[in-house]
This record gives C-alpha cells, structure tokens and sequence, in this order.
C-alpha cells in the first residue's frame, strides 16, 4: 500500500499512482509526503546462533520539495530541524525528491526554470552542497525529477521496485557467462629469451 499525505503538495500524487495500478491510500503522514513498506534483504544477528533471521521488511519515506522549496530551506530551518530528525526517525530509507529543472550559470548562480521564483540569487555551489550534506551526511537519497509528470513515474518505479524480493535485484550485477580465450602471454612481463 501506498501511503500519501492528504496535504496540498503530496495529495494530488493519489489519483494518477491509482491509474497506474498502486494500491493508494491517502492519510496524514507525520513525515514524507509519500510513504511504504517494501522488501529489503534478510540481515541475521551475529550474536544469534539460531540461525533466525530479523524482519527484512523496510520503510521507505519519500520527501518532495520543488526547487522552490528547497532553495527557501535555506533560510528557514524547518525542514533541517524539524522534517529531516522526523524522517530519519520514522523510516529505514528516506528520499528527498527534488522537482524541477535547475543548472548553473557560468558565473555560478543557479538559473532554474521558474519565470517567477524568489528574488534572492542562489549559487549552483550552495544548493548542490546542501544535497551533498543531506546524502553524505544525513544518509538521504537524493533524487532530482524535472516536472510532476516524472515525480509521478519515478514514484511508481521506486513503489514497484520495493515490493520485489530483494534477491530478485540483480540488474546490477554482470556475470560473464562467455569466456572468451586469451594469450596469458600477453598479460605478463616478457623474458629475455621472449
């Protein structure tokens, strides 16, 4: 089930995530905007010598902010004081989804896609560095989408890629199935005889 908040800025992600066949149910979240329970990998105790392994299920709560949102965090520390603790405290795995279309100018300032927008000129330095705080030190996934249409695909990716059994992920992972022969001559260092 796919939780969202029932606020302005979260609710209107409902209907389209129902056309595209998630079970949706709208409600007031303390945190997130969007939320779920997903599969994730089967973590055994070290100290436990049963063999038992601890509950693979995961939280996933997912923070949308539009550029607009996160360049006024800046100046106002509601969200570093009071969402960020409240959403690393209630789930295993927090995303910040930051929607819209932003890049830098070359003297450095951050031009976004926003004909009207905050008078304030913000620096590509500051806003990437503040996600790059958020990630590194936080541990927040950092997702960027360009418009509500990609927000609404991303989610329904990211819902449906969670309810899979974490073992199944394997799209990562490359084998070398073909083994093609080689000179192992060519690989090492040439004798004098050579």
């Amino acid at each position: 089930m796919l939780r969202i908040d029932r606020r302005i800025g979260s609710q209107e992600l409902a209907v389209p995530l129902k056309r595209m066949g998630c079970k949706v149910e709208v409600c007031t979240l303390d945190y997130a905007d969007v939320a779920w329970v997903g599969n994730g990998p089967n973590w055994c105790d070290a100290n436990d010598t049963s063999g038992l392994l601890v509950n693979d299920k995961v939280k996933v709560g997912v923070e949308r902010k539009k550029v607009s949102e996160i360049l006024a965090c800046f100046g106002d520390s509601r969200f570093v004081s009071r969402q960020l603790p409240g959403l690393l405290k209630t789930y295993d795995v927090v995303w910040l989804l930051v929607e819209g279309v932003y890049t830098a100018e070359r003297d450095g300032r951050l031009k976004t896609g926003q004909l009207f927008g905050p008078r304030v000129k913000h620096s590509y330095e500051a806003l990437t560095g503040f996600l790059l705080t958020l990630q590194q030190k936080a541990g927040v996934r950092v997702v960027r989408t360009s418009s509500f249409t990609e927000t609404v695909h991303w989610l329904h990716t990211a819902y449906r890629w969670w309810q899979r059994p974490w073992e199944k992920h394997q799209s990562a992972y490359a084998l070398d199935t073909v083994r093609v022969p080689y000179d192992p001559a060519l690989a090492k260092q040439p004798s004098i005889v050579r």
